[in-house]
Formats: C-alpha cells, sequence, structure tokens
C-alpha cells in the first residue's frame, strides 16, 4: 500500500510538471511582445529593450522558466501591471470569499450526491433509480448559468429571501455574509452534485442481497461479535479500498 501511494504521488508530481511546462510554452508561442504591449506603440526600442531586461525576458528559456516555477511554489506570482500591486496582495482579496464559497458549494454537492448516489444504486433498475437518474441527468444538462439565473428570480427577485448580488463582507457579520454567498454556492453545487451522483452509480458496484462495497467494508470493521477475520473478508476489503484509492470520483464521494 505504502509503494502504491509513493507511485500515486509521484504520478501526480509528475503531472504537475508536465502542466506547468505547457502552460509556459503556451505563453512563450503566443504571439506579441509584453513589454511592447505594456509600454505602447510610441515606445521606443530602447525603453522596450529596458523593459524586456528588468523583466527578464532577454534571459535564456531554461532560466526563465526556472524563475517562473520558483516563483510558483514561492507564491509569488510577480507584479500586476495593471493594479501596480503584487499578485498575490489581489489573490488574498478575493480567496476570502472564493474559498469559503468553493467549499460551500463542495460540501453541499458532496451532501447531496452522497445520499442520491447511494440510493440509486440501492434501487437499481427499479423505480425510485429511475426517478433518482432523470433527476441526476436534468442537473447535468442544465446549464449552470441558466440555473443561476432562476435562482435569483424565484429566492432574489420573486421571496426575496436573499440578496440577487454583492458581498457585505465578513466585517458585517457571518450570517449576512453566508446568505449572500447562499445563491451562489446553491448554483454551483447543484449541478455538481448532479455528476458526482451519475458517477458514483457508474462506479460502485450494483447492489446485490441489499449490499454495496462500503457496506461490506462497514460489516468488516464493525463486526458484532468480533468474530476472526477470514480471508476472502480482507481481500475484500483491501479491494475495496484499492477501488476507492484509483478512482478520483468515488474518493471525492466517499
Amino acid at each position: 500500500m505504502t509503494a502504491y501511494l509513493a507511485k500515486r504521488l509521484a504520478i501526480a508530481a509528475a503531472t504537475l510538471v508536465l502542466a506547468s511546462v505547457v502552460v509556459f510554452a503556451v505563453l512563450e508561442v503566443v504571439p506579441g511582445d509584453p513589454a511592447r504591449l505594456m509600454l505602447g506603440m510610441n515606445a521606443s526600442a530602447e525603453q522596450v529593450e529596458q523593459l524586456r531586461t528588468q523583466m527578464g525576458l532577454n534571459d535564456p528559456l531554461l532560466l526563465r522558466y526556472l524563475h517562473w516555477a520558483g516563483g510558483i511554489l514561492r507564491l509569488d506570482f510577480g507584479r500586476s501591471y495593471t493594479y501596480s500591486v503584487p499578485v498575490i496582495d489581489l489573490v488574498r482579496e478575493r480567496v476570502i470569499v472564493s474559498l469559503p464559497l468553493a467549499l460551500i458549494a463542495l460540501a453541499l454537492s458532496t451532501a447531496i450526491a452522497l445520499p442520491v448516489g447511494l440510493y440509486a444504486a440501492s434501487r437499481h433498475g427499479r423505480m425510485g433509480d429511475t426517478l433518482a437518474m432523470g433527476a441526476t441527468q436534468f442537473g447535468v444538462a442544465v446549464p449552470n448559468f441558466w440555473f443561476a439565473l432562476l435562482l435569483v428570480y424565484l429566492f432574489a427577485v420573486w421571496l426575496r429571501w436573499v440578496p440577487a448580488g454583492g458581498f457585505p463582507g465578513w466585517s458585517a457579520g457571518v450570517g449576512p455574509a453566508l446568505k449572500a454567498l447562499a445563491l451562489p454556492a446553491v448554483a454551483l453545487a447543484l449541478p455538481q452534485a448532479a455528476i458526482l451522483a451519475v458517477g458514483s452509480v457508474q462506479q460502485v458496484p450494483v447492489v446485490r442481497d441489499g449490499e454495496i462495497a462500503v457496506g461490506s467494508v462497514m460489516k468488516l470493521t464493525l463486526s458484532a461479535d468480533h468474530r476472526a477475520l477470514d480471508g476472502a473478508e480482507v481481500a475484500q476489503f483491501l479491494g475495496t479500498v484499492k477501488k476507492y484509492l484509483q478512482n478520483p470520483v468515488l474518493l471525492s464521494v466517499a
């Protein structure tokens, strides 16, 4: 198991390195000179060359990549020439809203997808499975922006339960802040919950004799009579754990 986890971490690290190389390469091949764009078309060649040297654009390609990747690892994203402040400061200003919104949406989508997925799996081929999967297919098909507009019209314009937009800030209190995040969180969570529910039903083994893989794990770990475990049960437990580790959909729902 340790070797397997180490292998997965190594693959993840290699994927991140490869992704950084691709992103850097795309930025390099995009037409245009950043220094010329920043100074404008009326800037002299000497001014453009001075800014290119200041920004490190004249350094060798490998050195520029290492400097760029090292800055990302240090959370140094450079300086915004539009706002004349470090980029990390702009990120901090926005993450205090974006991060709670993402966490709330993730919690809602998981809380909805897990019961729906398990309910549909436990009633495979029955009416409950059809209704649950029909609702999830509808959630997958509906565009997020259109669903968000419906929520705004229903809960903000018609019922007037929550504001239609804006964020009062956490200094106004947790209640008003969460109230302002409610609609965006629901708009993000429900379509994602539908995707997770569909994926979980497709990946979780169909219920047989009232048991699914999760149930077998619970029986294994919470044996009522504390009897000794046989090899088949241990193999089944380890196989289930490995399946969840290998599948990101199952792992996220679990």
